[in-house]
């Protein structure tokens, strides 16, 4: 796996190659769907689409403190 970095206190690195570190059995179970999914051309179980749901409801509670009224996750999808 490869990783380019950039960030404005850190030196620019292009390609740098990267060792995942996979000891615990559950990621190697997540790390085996991911590229099950990449050869299959299909979205992996868990893919980002799932997490923007729980972010924009974590995003809709924040706002609906800070306004005092109830905010709808329509308004933010």
């Amino acid at each position: 796996m490869f990783h380019s970095h950039l960030h404005r206190a850190d030196e620019k690195v292009d390609n740098r190659e990267i060792k995942l570190d996979v000891t615990a059995p559950q990621d190697q179970a997540m790390l085996d769907e991911f590229f099950a999914a990449i050869k299959d051309n299909r979205a992996p179980e868990c893919n980002a689409q799932d997490n923007l749901q729980s972010l924009a409801m974590v995003f809709a509670a924040i706002q609906s403190a800070q306004q005092g009224r109830e905010v709808q996750l329509r308004e933010l999808m």
